[in-house]
Order: C-alpha cells, then structure tokens, then sequence
C-alpha cells in the first residue's frame, strides 16, 4: 500500500465521491475512515465509518507524509474550526512519500525467529516495523486471510519516489522468494553437496546451494544475495538478533 501523492482525474472524482457519501450518510464532525475502489464506471463504496484510519499509523508516520495527523484535524474541527477550513480548503499536497507492506503467511506455522525485523532497519525508506516479537518459545502465526491476520506490517518514508518503491519492491520478493527470511519455523536445513561446491568459496557454496533459515555471513567481501545478513568482521557486534547459520570466510 503507497501513499496517492498526485490526484489524477480519476482519483480526484474519489475525493468528491467521498464527501458525497460523507454528506449523505450524515457524517460532518468527526473523524470519516473510507474505502473506495474505482472501476469502469466510477468510484465504488466499500466502507465508510466514523473513525480514523487503521494500519496502525503513528504520529510520526503521518505528520512526515501529510504534515498532520488525524486527530490534530479532529480537535481543529472542534476547537478552531476556522484553521480547520482553511487547511481543508488547501491545495492536495503530501510532503514525502509513504508506503505500508503487510506480510502475507503462506500457511499456519509456529515462528522460531524473524528476520525481517533485522533485514527491514536496513532499508533506506524504513520508518518502523511491527511484527511480533519470538522470546523463549515459538509463537503461532494463523495463515492469511484478511488484514487481521497479516504476518505483520513494515512502515516506509522517505522524500524520494523511487527509493521507497525500490525498498518495497525488495519487499515484496523477499516476501515471495524467501518467505523463511520474514518468519522463520526453523525446520529447514541447508542441503550441502560436497561435490558441488569449492569448499575454499563462500560465495560459490552460496550460489550453488539453496542456504534456508536465518543466515548471517561475515566477510570482507560483498556477496549479492539480499536473503542473508552480511557484515564484515569488525562490525560483528553492531549485528542484533539470533541466527540459524553463521558463514565466517
């Protein structure tokens, strides 16, 4: 999910749809959370309810891409209601760009250990991560169905268009190619074939063989595969988290 920093004619028509439905199901001084779709015919209702937004957005999250939050427009509408008008009336205009990505589970599994919450902090646009945090005992994930049951949520921003959705895109492949790298049940072991392999090239065991599970590599020399954490020897104590593979070359 990105943020709509441009109104195109057709995104402009759901703005006005929007406050159509706000006036004709009586909504006027509170917060007004909608969701629309467009198709061949115009915009679509799909719900409409007198609350904020979910996602679960924070303060900081918001006031970075919009400049206010939520609830300092609800407390205008109350309390200065000519600030409020006057901000309402005001030009479509975002200061940065954002994006949410909401992991989804493959299937119901026990989580041993995230990566993600490691591979994300690294990331140029990211802001925050919400997913649930592995301590003494494994925790149960439900396979996704709905935006209840999401593996949990990475919070991108940053003023460049094209780095956050390089960050997101990068997301989205981990997510697909390498789920074991966002949630991991720690079942699965790498597979070595010592007849594949040059035992004295790291970079040639990593090419030739499929390493599953939280990884962590620590070499001098920078290996292009974006499912393990790499970092060079002198940096071994910056690195936070657990493990499931550590290659030292």
């Amino acid at each position: 999910m990105e943020s709509v920093n441009e109104l195109e004619i057709a995104q402009a028509e759901m703005v006005e749809y929007a406050y159509k439905v706000a006036d004709a199901i009586g909504i006027q001084y509170c917060a007004v959370h909608g969701e629309y779709m467009l198709d061949e015919k115009g915009p679509v209702l799909i719900e409409v309810n007198c609350r904020p937004s979910g996602g679960h957005m924070d303060e900081e999250f918001l006031d970075n891409i919009s400049g206010q939050h939520e609830t300092d427009s609800v407390l205008d509408s109350y309390l200065n209601p000519e600030r409020f008008n006057y901000e309402r009336m005001q030009r479509y205009r975002l200061h940065s760009y954002g994006g949410l990505k909401f992991f989804i589970v493959p299937s119901d599994l026990f989580a041993h250990s995230i990566p993600m919450k490691h591979i994300a902090k690294r990331l140029e646009s990211h802001h925050k991560t919400d997913i649930a945090n592995v301590t003494d005992s494994p925790i149960f994930f439900e396979k996704t169905k709905d935006l209840q049951t999401t593996g949990g949520i990475i919070y991108l921003n940053h003023d460049d268009y094209l780095t956050l959705h390089k960050d997101l895109t990068f997301l989205r492949s981990v997510e697909h190619h390498a789920f074991s790298q966002v949630i991991s049940t720690g079942l699965d072991k790498p597979t070595i074939k010592k007849e594949s392999y040059d035992p004295n090239s790291i970079k040639k065991l990593l090419t030739d063989n499929t390493v599953n599970g939280t990884t962590l590599l620590i070499t001098d020399e920078f290996i292009d595969n974006p499912q393990i954490v790499q970092c060079k020897l002198n940096k071994v104590d910056e690195v936070s988290g657990n493990f499931e593979i550590v290659l030292l070359d």
